[in-house]
């Protein structure tokens, strides 16, 4: 993806989608890296706590939305914030489109900054995963974010 400037940036503007749909090799893999227990290991596990089957762990969800911010900012955006919200719980198989929208563009203390909601919906049509973000972009002539 080419370099995204400050000024062709508008409130309105959709980014995205970023489809994933993770497997259970896939979470088995990032629960391994990351040693968690429980409901991220099996169904039985899962069903051990009370949910119909194993579920994602939101440091793998929220990553996903990472994904789309980073890709989108380029080589020389800054992701300068980001929090996310916890809706309800990702399971294996679950279908997820990532998104984020331009909600505000500022030039703040030299800085061209990009404010954006982003969520997360699954094919229910449930957003599991809401929040916001600040990127800061390079202007058009500058070598990158003004820092």
């Amino acid at each position: 993806m080419s370099q995204p400037y400050f000024e062709a940036v508008a409130p309105g503007d959709e980014i995205g989608p970023l489809i994933v749909q993770p497997t259970r090799e896939e979470v088995l893999a990032f629960i391994r890296l990351t040693r968690l227990s429980g409901a991220f290991l099996s169904d039985e596990a899962a069903q051990r706590e009370g949910l119909p089957r194993m579920i994602l762990a939101s440091w793998q969800t929220s990553a996903y939305l990472a994904q789309l911010l980073t890709t989108w900012m380029g080589p020389q955006g800054f992701l300068s914030r980001f929090e996310i919200f916890f809706r309800r719980l990702v399971e294996t198989g679950d279908r997820l489109e990532c998104w984020a929208i331009v909600t505000d563009t500022v030039v703040r203390d030299g800085r061209a900054v990009v404010m954006l909601d982003t969520f997360m919906q699954n094919q229910h049509g449930e957003r599991p995963l809401q929040g916001t973000a600040e990127v800061v972009l390079p202007l058009r002539g500058q070598g990158g974010p003004g820092f």
